[in-house]
């Protein structure tokens, strides 16, 4: 394999992962390029969020992130205004995205940790793969793969370390 051609197959395997894990295969780059351009106009024309009783708020996010959330809250039948909503921060660069409780909102942010985890794995698979010097012996796919299991584990590891220390504190 060519190393220009690294980024591209990374991608593709990146999208292969989340469809496998029930990521909706409607959602791809070009996807969420459109929504996001669809976000960065309605924030030209003033969108900010309407404050109402959501059940919790996310700020911080990019238009990308936006993007991400409007077309999983689309796939998953929630109503903007409604079940969600987002607007501009006040910071005039970040956005807030509102949520009101539900079982699809927890699907919807259940996938958006799925996304998420995707992308640091595809990160560190691209570091990995770029530091070595060839490339032909690797398979895109196990190393996607390799990588997804390292940073379950860290996690994992991550998780008892805290329940260690939370018991410490208690008792």
């Amino acid at each position: 394999m060519k190393r220009k051609e690294l980024p591209r197959k990374l991608r593709a395997e990146f999208w292969n992962f989340l469809y496998s894990q029930g990521f909706p295969s409607t959602i791809n780059d070009e996807a969420l390029f459109l929504v996001a351009e669809r976000v960065r106009h309605e924030v030209f024309k003033g969108k900010r969020l309407r404050l109402k009783n959501w059940s919790f708020i996310s700020g911080g996010e990019h238009a990308e992130d936006v993007a991400l959330i409007m077309l999983l809250a689309k796939e998953l039948g929630l109503r903007q205004r409604l079940d969600w909503d987002w607007g501009l921060d006040y910071d005039n660069y970040h956005f807030s995205v509102a949520f009101s409780y539900g079982e699809r909102v927890k699907r919807l942010l259940r996938l958006l940790e799925l996304y998420y985890e995707a992308s640091l794995v595809l990160l560190r698979a691209s570091l990995k793969l770029r530091s070595m010097c060839s490339l032909e012996d690797y398979d895109l796919q196990r190393v996607f793969a390799d990588e997804c299991q390292r940073l379950r584990e860290e996690k994992q590891s991550l998780k008892s370390e805290l329940m260690q220390r939370l018991a410490k504190v208690i008792s």
